[in-house]
């Protein structure tokens, strides 16, 4: 009978940029998940990650009882193949075996993660493997451990984008979505179709100043439109037929002002700057509100995606 008092766990995703370690504490509800928390640590003399990791404690009011972190980009092998339907046992060892035929590291030193990003097309699904080196992950889980964070999932970073896009974009499952996360020097983008990954890849910012504030990097609009149509002439050619429908801006770089709407001119499809929080969706405090005053929900894509990685049953 005391249940309906137990304290419901409050997970968070912490996504460590280059500039910010940007943290969303979310508990889950019947009503839908609950903002806890939202912080954003930005210091020019915490220049280490690890410094900033064990300066979050000192800002959240209370720590949360798991974390789930994403793996930097750069540190990420994807790998696109397809595959015969196989039982799940069965599909993460041949995942494994494909992946690391092309890797320059063996099955034993890879943490290996899939999604089906096309499925049964002639009799096979389309694969989006990833991997990473097991030390990297390892050395990640330990700097937040040494700042008392439980480390209970390791992402990458499109996986988490499409977390958020699922819950915050109403026609996210009938259309195809590009997703561009803008940070300070370097861009995520993926192409979403009917709710699945087709493709993703991160890229370097070539004008970017050298301050903190990544909305003001003066994005240039026109290496924008250049790199979207680059990635969807790839996937178009090497994937799958695509027609996209609406492109979402997030990041502190979406910010800049006019951004959507010169790259929506220039490419030609609906620009919008993503909503990461809805109040449709989720559940709001005076706390939640208060930061997102001072914190643009933009900025919190990365790490709303990875909360949001725990789902109801977290």
């Amino acid at each position: 009978m005391w249940a309906f008092f137990k304290r419901r766990k409050c997970n968070a995703g912490i996504d460590i940029g280059t500039t910010a370690i940007k943290t969303v504490a979310l508990s889950f509800e019947s009503s839908g998940p609950r903002i806890q928390e939202i912080l954003c640590l930005q210091d020019p003399g915490l220049s280490s990650i690890e410094k900033r990791i064990q300066a979050i404690p000192l800002m959240a009011r209370h720590l949360p009882d798991r974390v789930a972190v994403a793996i930097p980009p750069d540190r990420v092998d994807i790998q696109y193949f397809p595959l015969p339907p196989l039982p799940p046992d069965d599909m993460i060892g041949t995942v494994s075996y494909q992946m690391v035929r092309k890797l320059d590291y063996g099955v034993e030193d890879a943490c290996i993660d899939y999604t089906v990003s096309v499925p049964m097309s002639q009799g096979l699904n389309r694969i989006v493997g990833f991997a990473c080196r097991r030390p990297d992950a390892e050395t990640l889980v330990e700097q937040f451990r040494r700042a008392d964070f439980h480390v209970a999932a390791i992402d990458v970073i499109p996986m988490a984008l499409m977390n958020i896009y699922r819950l915050s974009i109403p026609e996210f499952p009938l259309q195809t979505v590009v997703g561009i996360d803008i940070g300070h020097k370097t861009v995520n983008m993926v192409i979403a179709k009917e709710g699945l990954l087709l493709f993703s890849r991160h890229f370097p910012l070539e004008h970017h100043p050298g301050d903190l504030d990544e909305s003001s990097m003066g994005v240039s609009v026109s290496e924008l439109e250049y790199e979207l149509r680059r990635t969807v002439d790839y996937c178009r050619i090497h994937i799958t037929s695509v027609h996209v429908d609406r492109v979402m801006l997030s990041g502190g770089g979406a910010l800049q002002p006019g951004l959507a709407d010169d790259l929506g001119r220039a490419s030609g499809v609906p620009c919008e700057i993503l909503d990461c929080f809805p109040e449709r969706i989720f559940r709001h405090t005076t706390d939640s509100r208060k930061a997102l005053e001072q914190i643009p929900s933009p900025r919190m894509a990365v790490a709303a995606g990875l909360a949001l990685r725990f789902g109801e049953n977290g």
